[in-house]
């Protein structure tokens, strides 16, 4: 039987513990949390911005700047994943602008690439896709059913 008591609970080596052995776990949930959050985010702005064009080719720069930023995310995620430190280092040491920056990319290079590739590139891809719907499209530019 588990020891759920209040004590129990808060004893700071029982929480250490909890943390170290359940790290994936945690990650795994901040990612799941993240990625639902942004796509409610990017469902309501979309659905504002795009209830308020008349104009089809406004809709389509707008389904444009989703596919970038997607593929602006993607081309971060495979960056980090494939970078590699020594280069990076040796910039950090002269002080190049951003390569700092960089380093703790490449660090952290399975997170960046999972809310990068993942999160994000899923989130535009299927705001993309959703968005060119017929829902989504102006009222004039919709074909009529007879």
């Amino acid at each position: 039987m588990v020891n759920l008591t209040p004590t129990y609970l808060l004893n700071i080596s029982w929480v250490t513990l909890m943390s170290d052995r359940n790290r994936w776990l945690r990650r795994g949930l901040k990612t799941a949390l993240l990625t639902f959050v942004l796509s409610l985010l990017f469902s309501y702005i979309s659905d504002i911005f795009l209830g308020k064009i008349t104009v089809i080719a406004l809709a389509l720069l707008f389904l444009l700047l989703i596919i970038l930023i997607g593929v602006l995310f993607d081309m971060i995620g495979f960056a980090a994943a494939a970078a590699e430190m020594g280069p990076l280092n040796a910039r950090a040491a002269n002080r190049v602008w951003g390569a700092r920056q960089a380093v703790k990319l490449v660090k952290n290079a399975d997170q960046v690439s999972i809310f990068c590739n993942d999160v994000m590139g899923d989130i535009c891809a299927t705001g993309g896709r959703c968005y060119w719907g017929c829902d989504s499209l102006p009222a004039d530019s919709k074909q009529s059913g007879s």
